[in-house]
């Protein structure tokens, strides 16, 4: 027969539960050092610049389009690119080539056919 739980068990395994999802690194230096206050703190500190373009690659793995160069903002380091909204969901892979100094967002098909349509991706930046 299964043993009743107290009050304090409860309490206690819904407090880990809540730990395990939020995590415990400690957020004091961030804004005010609670979790609003972080989430307030680093708001000012992203910036973005997104591309878009009507590509036609072909199959996976086959060829890839440059579609623009990343301007780092004055600040800021890039931080990575992430792939957004297309006519083909989540086909299609966003990453960054470095020609000499300049950078540049390219568009990969992940797709086993031809990729033909709208794609998007957003450069990421965070303030030094």
């Amino acid at each position: 027969m299964a043993e009743a739980l107290t009050r304090k068990q409860v309490i206690q395994a819904v407090w880990n539960k809540f730990k395990a999802i939020i995590g415990n690194k400690d957020i004091s230096g961030i804004g005010d050092g609670t979790v609003t206050g972080a989430i307030a703190g680093l708001n000012g500190k992203i910036k973005t610049q997104s591309f878009a373009a009507y590509v036609s690659l072909p199959s996976k793995g086959e060829g890839n389009v440059n579609m623009g160069r990343i301007n780092i903002p004055s600040g800021y380091i890039y931080i990575g690119v992430i792939s957004k909204d297309s006519d083909y969901g989540d086909q299609f892979l966003c990453s960054f080539q470095r020609y000499g100094n300049n950078m540049y967002v390219v568009v990969r098909n992940t797709f086993t056919g031809t990729l033909t349509g709208n794609v998007s991706c957003t450069a990421l930046f965070l303030k030094n």
